[in-house]
Formats: structure tokens, C-alpha cells, sequence
């Protein structure tokens, strides 16, 4: 089992890199551009604004999506809900506990900890190889970009939410002579790390 990481920014457009076999594999967010933030050369307290609006930003473009329903009441009264998760990246407490965080050692955290960040897609490549799954996820991108709509990719839900590939980290596990197993591998996984553009 080979696993293997590459950076789309590094990648893009050449797909070479990508294994021609089968295997399953995930995109992740790279918050390692946050790392960018917290090395220019302005006052603390406007970095620490300016990080905390990109990480808000990113926050609400991956979150878990909205969920609606009906609750009932004792008296058997209905009511329509809409549940959401709020965040509170931008309150005062939280500028504060920023202001006297060492950047250096934040730096260094989210440099490694991405790398256990919740996945925003995982898939499988069985009849098609990785490298193909890789390419028809890049082409379904840009014909949602360019309003050639198919709901039911992962290129148009990551174009709906305002992403590009070039801020996302695509990891593999390639799985030769596996075949029969992937299905099941990519089930559970799924069922395991819920990735918040994967199919509903």
C-alpha cells in the first residue's frame, strides 16, 4: 500500500504525479496557507484580524451543511427548524487569547496538525484509475465554472461553496490487485470522517 501526498497548487495542471492505479483517496483543505498570514510584515494586532477573517471565511465555506426538519411539541404542535453551526471566531475573547498566542508555535501546530483536518471529499478509483478520478474532478470544476452545471460532483459542490482546487491537498492509497475491496474500504471510511462535500 502506497500512500501519497500532493499539494494540487504544486500539481496543477500536470496530473503525472497522480498514480495510474486503482485506490481510494481524499481532498483536504490546505490551511497551511494560514502559515502566510502569520509571516507579514504589519502590526500584530492586523494580522491577527487578518487571520481570523481568512480562517471565518474558510470556516463557513466547509462547514457541515444546514440541516432542516420538524420538532413536535408536547401538545403535538409542529414547528419547522433550520440547524446551523455558528461561529464565534470573531469575538473579543477569542481576538485576546490570539493577541498573547506565540505565532511561531502556531505556525508550527497548523503546519502539522493539518494534516488531520476533516477530509472534504473522499472517493474511490475502481473502474477508472486515480489519475483519471483526479483529472475528472478537475473538469468537472471548470465546467461549473463555466456554467456547464452538474450537481452531483464534487467539482461543482467545491465551485458552489467558492473553493478552487488550488487551495486543496489531494492524499491517495493505492490499492492494486485490491479491487474487490475498495468499495467497502470507501464505505466505511466515509461513514467514519463524514467529509462535509461528499455526497448526501
Amino acid at each position: 500500500m502506497i500512500q501519497k501526498e500532493i499539494s494540487h497548487r504544486k500539481l496543477y495542471p500536470r496530473t503525472s504525479s497522480v498514480s495510474n492505479t486503482p485506490g481510494i483517496y481524499a481532498w483536504y483543505y490546505d490551511y497551511r496557507k494560514l502559515i502566510d498570514i502569520l509571516n507579514i510584515a504589519a502590526p500584530r494586532n492586523t494580522i491577527i484580524d487578518t487571520f481570523l477573517n481568512e480562517l471565518e471565511s474558510v470556516s463557513k465555506k466547509i462547514k457541515l451543511p444546514t440541516v432542516k426538519g420538524n420538532i413536535k411539541g408536547k401538545l403535538n404542535t409542529e414547528y419547522s427548524c433550520i440547524i446551523d453551526n455558528i461561529d464565534y471566531l470573531k469575538s473579543k475573547s477569542y481576538h485576546a487569547k490570539m493577541a498573547s498566542t506565540d505565532f511561531d508555535m502556531l505556525k508550527e501546530s497548523i503546519y502539522v496538525l493539518q494534516n488531520y483536518s476533516a477530509p472534504l471529499y473522499i472517493g474511490k478509483a475502481v473502474k477508472q484509475t486515480l489519475r483519471e478520478r483526479y483529472k475528472q474532478h478537475i473538469k468537472n470544476y471548470d465546467d461549473a465554472s463555466t456554467g456547464k452545471n452538474n450537481k452531483n460532483t464534487f467539482g461543482y459542490r467545491l465551485y458552489e461553496v467558492g473553493l478552487t482546487p488550488s487551495e486543496l491537498i489531494f492524499k491517495y492509497h493505492s490499492l492494486t490487485n485490491r479491487e474487490n475491496e475498495i468499495d467497502m474500504i470507501e464505505h466505511i471510511i466515509n461513514r467514519i470522517t463524514k467529509p462535509t462535500l461528499g455526497e448526501r
